[in-house]
């Protein structure tokens, strides 16, 4: 092949085979999943079933449906209870729409490693995409804003709930905050994704994340 020399297409020859490709592209099966509507119902034992586990370990179900439904984030308590936050409107309210969505508090009192018991610590709320038990109750990522649920008379519900921070960015509901976990210096770690720009009022003045990012943030002095 010598002789032959690779030359760069003119712009509108580009656009056109660049169109081409999407278009073919648009056409391939993958795409058809936007209509699929024959969707298996879960099936907890079929799906375990085809899991391939290494050696001196096993896989055991603590909870399924309908005990939770849609959750979005989970984590566990030190009493090993499951904290399980839940959206039905996720990933898009509809006009008119009332958001109910709800942390859930799961059990497991015979300890058989199955939970057989299970309480809504708090709904009416919108998109939880994130929970972390602490402090009395557990911190909620609650679209624009965390919040912090408390059940100060023991009944297993929540009666407080205060928004600690506020101003998170929620342009795309699929990179609003999320993964709430605890770190080793008593700080509270989050994370936004690209898309979100956060302007959030702190103690210390606003703080800005523009696009993806993890926070930092210490509940005792709301310094994020």
């Amino acid at each position: 092949m010598s002789g032959t020399r690779l030359l760069p297409l003119p712009h509108t020859t580009r656009t056109a085979s660049l169109a081409a490709i999407a278009l073919a592209f648009a056409c391939q099966p993958l795409f058809a999943q936007r209509d699929l509507t024959d969707i298996p119902a879960p099936d907890p034992v079929a799906e375990r079933a085809a899991m391939t586990v290494a050696d001196g370990y096993e896989v055991t179900l603590f909870a399924s449906d309908p005990m939770i439904a849609k959750p979005l984030q989970i984590n566990f308590d030190p009493q090993g209870r499951l904290w399980v936050s839940s959206s039905k409107v996720y990933p898009q309210i509809q006009p008119g729409e009332v958001a109910n969505d709800t942390v859930t508090v799961l059990e497991d009192r015979d300890g058989d490693g199955v939970a057989d018991h299970h309480t809504v610590f708090a709904d009416g709320l919108l998109m939880p995409t994130a929970v972390l038990p602490g402090d009395g109750g557990a911190y909620v990522a609650n679209s624009t804003e965390m919040l912090h649920l408390a059940d100060t008379d023991g009944d297993g519900t929540a009666d407080t709930r205060r928004v600690i921070l506020a101003g998170f960015g929620a342009e795309d509901t699929h990179h609003i905050l999320h993964t709430f976990r605890w770190g080793p210096d008593a700080r509270l770690f989050f994370n936004q994704s690209i898309y979100i720009h956060s302007h959030v009022e702190t103690p210390s003045g606003v703080k800005r994340l523009n696009g993806g990012g993890i926070w930092r943030f210490l509940p005792r002095t709301l310094a994020a």
